[in-house]
């Protein structure tokens, strides 16, 4: 890419951060391909974070992070606003050894 459509692509990611239009981020990661943040509302409409990933042995799994209180806006803003690949991994490390100690008890 030119530098000068370099420019044009940073000016359009500000001003997309600026208005808040930024919806999902995405980390290539080597041990689930792909971590995916989506910034979204659940079917009640609450606001959320959802994780796609895809771990070995597995499909493409999803789940999501979500509070219930007065400022669940303002705190998946704040929290979409503030992760990076280490916490998104971290997250995903997380919900997997979650999900498969349950698997191991049933």
């Amino acid at each position: 890419m030119t530098g000068w459509k370099k420019r044009i692509v940073a000016n359009a990611v500000e001003e997309d951060q600026k208005m808040n239009l930024t919806f999902a981020k995405v980390f290539d990661v080597k041990r689930y391909g792909q971590i995916v943040v989506l910034k979204k509302q659940n079917d009640e409409g609450a606001p959320e974070l959802r994780f796609y990933c895809h771990p070995e042995g597995y499909g493409v799994c999803t789940f999501a992070l979500g509070w219930n209180d007065d400022n669940s806006e303002a705190r998946v803003e704040e929290a979409f606003k503030q992760i990076v690949m280490r916490e998104a991994i971290e997250i995903v490390d997380g919900w997997i050894k979650h999900i498969t100690s349950q698997q191991q008890t049933h």
